[in-house]
């Protein structure tokens, strides 16, 4: 019964021993990359500064790829798109589908308040923005800390040094909220692993799927927040967002909380609107942008409206929200009530043909990692047979894979060994193992 846990000879009966130099900073395991040896030659071989015709068709072929996948994901949210990737939607420059956005919000009576920098986790950005309205303790700190001048009120400075301070201000707010933008990330992925089994009933998709999918958004290989990113994020902060998107028929949407799940954010439901430009060859993970009403229009009911927001007192505004270090305080509380419940956290039923398709995934990422070195790959078999035959504790067994693979790695690492470990026992103490040693991480970051 542990012969998926512990056969890991056959990982070695088809490889070449050979000592390879790790061409990877970060301790993140992939599961699904088999050919890093062939692309490391190739980068190797290739010329610097010069792309040939045939790299620049294949760089483009995977933009391409990249692209319809993104569309793909964007379109299982019933947005109206053509099919023709001909479309002049798929090349339009950002200042064109952006102009395009804007008047989009304008007749629904809404504008643009913030847009986050090009290249980032826009909708991240927008969230955290809109949070800060209600408390700017983070940004206070974070300018104390950095010596950042607060806002002026001298009008008789010269309009050049006026657009000089207003242009280094909204570079300090990208730059502070960019701190934050990475916590809520880290967030963000871990209560989507926590409540897996969850996710993987809501969207019907598998739950190694969604874990290698949060992994990567995790590690910063992902820069897209998609469909079900943008569930996690409104059911983690308990938010209703409404989406007006730049489709040919300029949908609207709305992402609401899924049931059954607990926010680590109190306060109360908030409202946003976010604008969302579609992927593009210019912006291939699409773009968020974060709006406000201008003008009177009807309220959705039974959530925090706008109006209400206005009509709040400086306490309950302080109180929706609290920052980023409070999130995690509250997602550390979650961790405890998620496993001594159980009922979601360890409903993991062991799947033999998935077992076997993912040990042998697990002993190749595995043998990569170690650097192609025997002694270590035989080193990690040893430590795993000996905790699949019960023989070490999972706490020892956590303590080896962090210092062969870091802390990052060993929790990524954890997550599919989980689907391979057939005893039951087995699996909940190393599913308890690994997200108490996440809550003590986290313990150390955040004073209680």
């Amino acid at each position: 019964v542990l012969r998926c846990f512990c056969n890991f000879d056959v990982g070695l009966t088809t490889a070449v021993v050979t000592v390879l130099p790790n061409q990877f900073d970060n301790c993140v395991l992939c599961l699904d990359y088999r050919d890093r040896e062939e692309d490391a030659k190739a980068r190797m071989n290739g010329t610097v500064g010069t792309v040939d015709s045939s790299e620049y068709s294949a760089l483009e072929g995977i933009e391409l790829d990249e692209l319809q996948a993104n569309l793909m994901d964007d379109k299982a949210r019933n947005m109206a798109m053509c099919t023709k990737y001909e479309c002049a939607c798929r090349v339009s420059p950002f200042r064109v589908t952006h102009n395009k956005m804007m008047r989009m919000l304008r007749l629904r009576g809404f504008r643009q308040s913030y847009a986050p920098p090009e290249g980032a986790l826009t909708a991240l950005y927008c969230v955290l923005y809109k949070l800060q309205q209600f408390n700017d303790l983070d940004k206070r700190l974070y300018d104390a800390l950095a010596g950042f001048p607060p806002n002026g009120t001298n009008s008789m400075q010269e309009n050049g040094k006026l657009v000089q301070e207003a242009s280094d201000a909204l570079a300090n707010d990208h730059l502070q909220l960019s701190v934050g933008v990475e916590l809520l990330r880290q967030t963000l992925a871990n209560y989507g692993l926590l409540h897996v089994h969850t996710l993987e009933r809501h969207f019907r998709t598998s739950a190694i799927d969604l874990k290698r999918r949060l992994h990567e958004f995790k590690s910063r290989r992902q820069q897209r927040v998609g469909t079900v990113e943008l569930v996690l994020l409104a059911t983690m902060l308990d938010l209703s967002i409404q989406l007006i998107t730049n489709d040919h028929e300029g949908s609207e949407h709305q992402i609401l909380p899924l049931a059954g799940l607990r926010p680590i954010r109190k306060g109360g439901r908030i409202t946003l609107t976010c604008g969302y430009i579609l992927p593009t060859l210019m912006c291939v993970n699409g773009f968020y942008l974060l709006a406000e009403r201008w003008r009177t229009v009807p309220r959705i009911v039974g959530n925090l409206g706008y109006e209400e927001e206005m009509q709040l007192t400086e306490r309950q505004r302080r109180q929706m929200w609290q920052g980023v270090d409070e999130m995690d305080r509250r997602f550390m509380a979650e961790i405890e009530r998620t496993l001594s419940v159980g009922t979601d956290a360890f409903a993991l039923a062991f799947d033999f043909d998935m077992a076997e398709s993912l040990n042998s995934a697990i002993l190749d990422a595995v043998w990569d990692d170690c650097q192609h070195n025997p002694n270590l790959f035989y080193l990690f078999q040893r430590h795993a047979r000996q905790f699949g035959k019960g023989r070490t504790t999972s706490r020892f067994f956590m303590q080896y894979l962090e210092m062969a693979f870091g802390l990052e790695g060993a929790s990524y690492l954890v997550d599919f060994l989980l689907h391979v470990l057939p005893e039951d026992d087995l699996r909940k103490q190393l599913l308890h193992t690994r997200w108490m040693r996440l809550h003590r991480q986290l313990a150390k970051r955040v004073s209680p």
